[in-house]
């Protein structure tokens, strides 16, 4: 019966309608004017965010409130440290791409108690300020008692709590008009929105964070020398993400000439893994938003689960 329902939803989800609607409601129940940010001082991508927010609001009337949180919802990363070294890789390509300096992660605890207290006496709508938690040697921090640490700790506990009830897991995100964006990747879509409400005060003509998508299959081919290594994608049925990264392999390996080879993955689900209601809702609607920017058709979703999705690879390998 899910299978057979799931399509439909999806479908209504994916209009333009039910988009614009869902904007507009957003839009009038919260100050356009300002966006919600939620950064962790362990997370790469937060800091990447601060800096790319930063030089957007040179650019743009928006205010921020800054929001830190450190614990994460334990159901949304069944992997926690293979997350974590993945992300800083990530990150490192990211900040190459941008020219941006990473700054050493504060991972401690103990630190991170001490920055939240310092953190927790500062303006929260200073961007600025955030990118300097990042920065500060702690060291030379006056260590805390242990009164002001539960004080740091109901603090943090209450800014989680912000994030959780708007729906949300994922720290380097920011929360404007309804939607969530997520790290220097989905802030051009960020962007997009804060052009659409300021579109009659001509403030921001064009987008400064595009560099993720701006050369695709533009570079010469002649840059790629040996052309008998392949891209190697490990793609799951169910994932969303898969339909986008299967389509943009495929045309990159044939504008270069490489080989690709794809590599089936079980969904999450069918290894035990959790994919909670939240986190199935954002990826949808983030997926759609990537789908409309590559001009990939995305929307009309089947849900494979079980031995729907064995036959699928049976058939494949």
């Amino acid at each position: 019966m899910r299978s057979l329902i799931t399509p439909f939803i999806t479908r209504r989800w994916s209009s333009e309608q039910f988009q614009a609607k869902k904007i507009k409601v957003a839009m009038k129940a919260r100050n356009a004017n300002i966006a919600q940010v939620f950064i962790a001082l362990d997370d790469p991508y937060s800091y990447l965010l601060l800096k790319g927010l930063e030089k957007i609001q040179q650019q743009n009337h928006i205010l921020f409130h800054v929001h830190l949180i450190q614990n994460r919802q334990a159901e949304m990363f069944p992997e926690p440290q293979m997350w974590q070294h993945w992300a800083k890789e990530d990150a490192q390509h990211l900040a190459d791409l941008y020219s941006i300096e990473l700054p050493t992660l504060i991972v401690n605890m103990d630190d991170a108690l001490v920055v939240t207290h310092h953190f927790s006496h500062q303006d929260p709508t200073s961007i600025k300020s955030a990118i300097q938690l990042f920065e500060l040697d702690t060291k030379r921090l006056t260590r805390l008692t242990e009164t002001q640490k539960n004080t740091a700790r109901d603090f943090l506990e209450a800014e989680e709590k912000i994030l959780l009830d708007l729906g949300h897991y994922l720290p380097a995100t920011v929360y404007y008009a309804g939607e969530f964006f997520w790290g220097l990747d989905r802030i051009s879509h960020f962007e997009s929105r804060l052009l659409e409400h300021n579109r009659e005060k001509e403030i921001h003509q064009g987008l400064l964070f595009t560099k993720t998508y701006d050369d695709y299959c533009r570079a010469p081919k002649h840059l790629i020398q040996d052309k008998s290594k392949p891209v190697e994608l490990y793609f799951s049925m169910r994932s969303p993400y898969s339909h986008l990264a299967l389509n943009r392999c495929y045309k990159l390996c044939q504008h270069y000439d490489i080989p690709l080879v794809i590599k089936p993955v079980l969904p999450m689900l069918m290894r035990g893994l959790p994919v909670p209601k939240k986190k199935t809702q954002y990826i949808f609607f983030d997926t759609l938003r990537e789908s409309k920017k590559l001009g990939i058709e995305y929307g009309n979703v089947a849900d494979p689960i079980g031995q729907g999705v064995r036959n699928c690879y049976a058939i494949w390998l």
